[in-house]
């Protein structure tokens, strides 16, 4: 069984496995058909029995690679984006600049409790979290 999976969003939380298969023949062809769909949080096993035939190099890449895309084309692949909850506290006299971040990119605030030190529990895809802690560091003390 070789196989390849993505559990991110990242090129480091993808790996691929060619199980015995000349290098860069199994695992990697079904890796690149994750990466061509975009696909995150996946993981496809292609099983292989062998009929007789030496396919070589260029037909195991090609078997694997259609192998994966059909597997794609019967699956039900469903949307999900997770999502990174963060506290931020910070003085009053910053709640106009900290609405205009939470307005401008997508942020969702879940609570907030606006006082002379204000906290806001907020929601945002971690997608955009790099983007959003980015705006928020300079005016949060967390």
């Amino acid at each position: 069984m070789c196989y390849a999976y993505r559990l991110g969003f990242s090129q480091e939380e993808a790996r691929s496995n060619d199980n015995g298969e000349p290098s860069g023949s199994a695992g990697k062809p079904i890796l690149n058909t994750i990466l061509s769909h975009q696909l995150h949080y996946v993981f496809i096993a292609v099983i292989r029995y062998f009929g007789g035939t030496l396919l070589g190099v260029p037909g195991l890449i090609h078997a694997y690679k259609e192998a994966s895309l059909d597997a794609l084309a019967h699956a039900e692949i469903f949307e999900y984006e997770p999502l990174v909850e963060e506290e931020i506290e910070f003085p009053y006299s910053e709640l106009n600049e900290v609405m205009k971040i939470c307005k401008k990119l997508p942020i969702r605030i879940l609570n907030q409790k606006i006082d002379n030190l204000c906290t806001f529990n907020l929601s945002f895809t971690q997608r955009n979290a790099s983007e959003v802690l980015k705006a928020l560091e300079k005016i949060s003390r967390h």
